[in-house]
């Protein structure tokens, strides 16, 4: 190695927000996320991933507002950001176009968080024929790979909150893995749970208007292919569990303050790029840092 040369890096770190919810006349919300945002875990970050429902409902005002408060770090390349359903919300498109334009609303806050993610040529849409997902970003030279996934359908938000990736978007996924070499770490983004709870019952992993209706697609890739680590949102509370060799991460929602005491926290993941594995910490906004323990076997 010449010796002018850097050492290789050995990890990666990725910062994990998700469910922000921005909407008009809620400017707390804004100025929590500023707040996550500045944490030095976040800054030091290599990726800062939001796995979705960044808006309230979609409207166009609330996506202005969450590409103002996401711009610096976009602009720094440093950005995934996926979709949610809330971002895909009909209460976001005009009642008396509602029939005739379902489709188009939802292209376009679709191609519109692709657009922030591939910001700077940092990340490439990887889809059939033009579409803008998923992308994948490559990170420390090639060693980790992140792949955003669209889960969202046209819905009217939290009233029929399910999702689905489609079968295009998992195929190109599919095909895109298969050429991975055997080194590359692998982490895919989206906003639907793709696994139940580790243990208990959650109404999210029971209610079909909840639910990502593909999850049997996404987990059959999941067997077939080394992945790991899986980050999704969607449930507002914090879960983690071992889904064969993958590490599935849910985060809470970084805003609102929803599960643990109503603490507001921001996940940090850091990858061992040589054995693939994965440690988990929560950052507090009101300071200081908790190690999580994740599972090393799979629950039976």
């Amino acid at each position: 190695m010449d010796p002018q040369s850097p050492p290789s890096r050995t990890t990666v770190t990725l910062a994990h927000l998700s469910d922000l919810h921005l909407r008009r006349g809620h400017p707390e919300r804004e100025n929590t996320l500023q707040r996550a945002l500045a944490l030095p875990e976040v800054e030091a970050a290599d990726l800062v991933v939001v796995t979705g429902d960044v808006t309230e409902s979609g409207w166009t005002y609330e996506l202005e507002l969450a590409e103002a408060a996401l711009k610096d770090v976009a602009a720094q390349g440093r950005l995934l950001v996926v979709p949610g359903n809330h971002d895909a919300s009909l209460r976001g498109v005009n009642a008396g176009t509602l029939l005739n334009r379902l489709s188009g609303a939802q292209r376009e806050v679709s191609e519109q968080f692709s657009a922030w993610s591939v910001q700077g040529g940092t990340a490439e849409p990887i889809g059939p024929r033009g579409s803008p997902w998923p992308v994948r970003r490559d990170l420390c030279d090639g060693r980790c790979v992140v792949y955003g996934l669209d889960s969202t359908r046209a819905s009217f938000g939290d009233l029929l909150a399910r999702g689905g990736c489609g079968r295009a978007q998992l195929d190109a996924l599919d095909e895109d893995l298969e050429g991975l070499r055997q080194d590359q770490r692998v982490v895919l983004a989206l906003h639907h749970h793709v696994t139940h709870q580790a243990s208990g019952r959650d109404t999210f992993d029971f209610d079909p208007a909840l639910l990502l209706m593909d999850k049997a697609e996404v987990q059959t890739l999941l067997r077939r292919h080394r992945v790991e680590l899986v980050l999704h949102g969607h449930r507002h509370r914090f879960s983690h569990r071992l889904f064969r060799d993958t590490q599935v991460i849910g985060a809470a929602s970084t805003t609102l303050g929803c599960g643990r005491r109503g603490e507001r926290f921001v996940g940090i993941l850091e990858m061992d790029l040589d054995s693939g594995e994965v440690g988990a910490r929560l950052c507090f906004l009101e300071g200081g840092c908790e190690v999580v323990l994740l599972e090393e076997h799979e629950p039976g």
